[in-house]
């Protein structure tokens, strides 16, 4: 989280480390309106008129749901395809691997004798 006071104040032409310093200071006293004004220093943002608008922290969780409205969906999708493949497997594990056909010359080989793999 330090590298957005670091960056405002690289790119106002402060020392970043020494404003990172200060604010943590700052905020460890308590402060929590502290932070990089535009001019490089640590400020109070709310009496500098800097403050963030509901608008955008409601922005940001209205996209947070939406966004895990989405991925629980495509979990959906994903557990139904699954149960459809599973029920329309060609390759059907359950069938019956008796001895007239997992046996051959006395030997069992454990089902088919040509799916090894099986």
């Amino acid at each position: 989280m330090e590298i957005v006071p670091r960056t405002l104040a690289t790119n106002a032409g402060t020392d970043p480390i020494e404003v990172v310093a200060r604010l943590r200071t700052r905020h460890d006293a308590g402060d929590t309106d502290a932070g990089v004004g535009p001019s490089g220093s640590v400020q109070d943002m709310t009496a500098a008129g800097v403050v963030e608008p509901a608008a955008v922290v409601s922005g940001c969780l209205t996209t947070a749901v939406e966004t895990a409205v989405i991925l629980l969906r495509i979990d959906d999708v994903l557990d139904a395809e699954e149960t459809a493949s599973a029920a329309t497997d060609p390759h059907d594990h359950a069938h019956d691997h008796g001895e007239e056909h997992g046996q051959t010359g006395g030997h069992d080989h454990g089902g088919y004798p040509w799916a090894l793999s099986h």
